[in-house]
């Protein structure tokens, strides 16, 4: 249909044909067809939906819901090697009584297996020294030592046995992972990243050759045990055991905390930059237990730090020594409230304070060294057999500073006692008791005539 309209545009008409359309049907549209899919839709692989459910090939497979088994099943076998089981977020659950199965077993010495993303819960619970409880025995287990297993952003909690275990510990790999309460092993695999496990029975955390950024706490066979640890926490109320074993451990912390423990806080080869206690009420405890230490802290009832090198290290004790260290220590302190502060074969600046009736610094050289007893009995502020710029004081009745051999350029002072004694004196002064007959200073051979 056309229209014609007459306008008016300054003063001249303007003719105008207009064309018009009808209008369409106005009868809404059906309603959309739905388009989403299910989850086995769109995601590649083989569903899985119902438990116990075994995988025999190759593949990928993936969780479509939560699953729980019972009468002590086992939720999902896998007997084949290259498997990939993705959890997707979702949990498997045991309602077996007691606890039984486990929610993912490796069956044999398969290889390429991980196992990802998800949850394992059951409900064993850790009371009297007894675990105890219903649901799984194993969160996920490889008792036939299979090789390129990895396990990440698995949470397990509440097994009777193992919460994570891949026997074998040359490859496999555990990584941002979670076990709380586990009968025996939380963690076991060659490698373990960015971990947790508490309240295990035996190693919280058992890393065969490598753990970073781990904690581990247990009250069996300790906390961390691995070859090198990395920025790891070890924790044990175990009596015998350690909080942290390591062969190489830097920046960790270990603590034992049983009552009468005979262990370690932390026990390793080498340490650097680490931390270890023992607040057993044993003395023969340590807070380090190492052969060589580097800007390390140590306390215990027993010795606070043992090594046989320590360099830059301070140790504490109530009951033993402060820092034993068999050869040598350089820049180091130690304190004791029970027996000598410092012991070193080799003393290099450092420092050893003691509040008992002993040394506050005993090594058979001395150089650049401060020993102090602030016992009023018979302890010895520095003793050594050579010692060169040292200074030592006591509050007691014995020696400052006793140098069974040589004493270069030393100072040694006593409140009741002998100031420095020393066989061969060079440049030394003492300031001793006026009570032993004025003799505020003594040097000679033979015994010492002021016993």
């Amino acid at each position: 249909m056309k229209l014609v309209s007459l306008l008016t545009l300054g003063g001249a008409f303007l003719l105008l044909e207009l064309s018009v359309f009808g209008q369409g049907s106005l009868t809404p549209p059906a309603a959309p067809t739905p388009t989403m899919k299910t989850l086995d839709q769109v995601k590649a692989g083989t569903p899985i939906g119902s438990a116990p459910y075994t995988i025999s090939s190759s593949g990928n497979y993936f969780l479509t819901g939560d699953l729980s088994v019972g009468s002590g099943n086992t939720a999902i076998t896998i007997n084949s090697s290259g498997v990939t089981l993705d959890l997707n977020g979702f949990t498997i659950t045991s309602t077996s009584s007691p606890a039984a199965g486990t929610a993912i077993l490796i069956n044999g010495a398969f290889t390429d297996v991980t196992i990802l993303n998800g949850h394992i819960v059951s409900s064993v619970t850790y009371s009297g020294g007894t675990y105890s409880g219903n649901g799984f025995q194993n969160g996920i287990s490889s008792p036939s030592s299979p090789l390129n297993v990895r396990v990440s952003g698995v949470t397990v909690s509440g097994v009777s046995n193992q919460g994570i275990y891949l026997a074998n510990t040359t490859s496999s790999v555990v990584d941002s992972c979670i076990v709380h309460v586990a009968g025996a092993s939380g963690i076991y695999a060659a490698t373990v990243n960015n971990s947790t496990a508490d309240v295990c029975g035996a190693f919280a955390i058992y890393g065969g050759a490598t753990t970073s950024n781990c904690y581990g706490s247990s009250n069996g066979s300790g906390g961390i045990w691995t070859p090198n640890a990395n920025n790891c926490y070890g924790y044990t109320t175990a009596n015998s055991a350690n909080g942290l074993t390591a062969t190489n451990a830097i920046n960790c912390y270990g603590v034992s905390n049983a009552n009468s423990s005979t262990g370690s806080g932390l026990f390793c080869f080498s340490g650097s930059n680490c931390y270890g206690f023992n607040f057993s009420n044993s003395a023969s405890s340590y807070g380090i237990n190492a052969f060589s230490v580097s800007n390390c802290y140590g306390f215990a009832t027993g010795i606070g730090i043992n090594a046989y090198n320590a360099e830059n290290c301070s140790g504490a004790s109530n009951d033993s020594y402060g820092l034993y260290a068999a050869y040598s220590a350089t820049g180091c302190y130690g304190s004791s409230s029970g027996s000598i502060g410092l012991f070193a074969r080799i003393a290099t600046n450092c420092y050893g304070t003691t509040t008992a009736s002993s040394d506050g610094l005993n090594a058979f050289s001395a150089t650049n060294c401060f020993g102090n007893c602030s016992n009023t009995g018979t302890g010895i502020g520095l003793f050594a057999t050579n010692a060169n710029n040292c200074y030592g004081i006591t509050s007691g009745t014995s020696y400052g500073l006793f140098a069974s051999t040589s004493a270069i350029a030393c100072v040694g002072q006593s409140n009741s006692g002998t100031g420095l004694f020393a066989n061969i004196v060079y440049a030394c002064y003492g300031i001793g008791s006026p009570n032993l007959s004025g003799h505020q200073y003594f040097c000679g051979s033979g015994a010492n005539p002021y016993p």
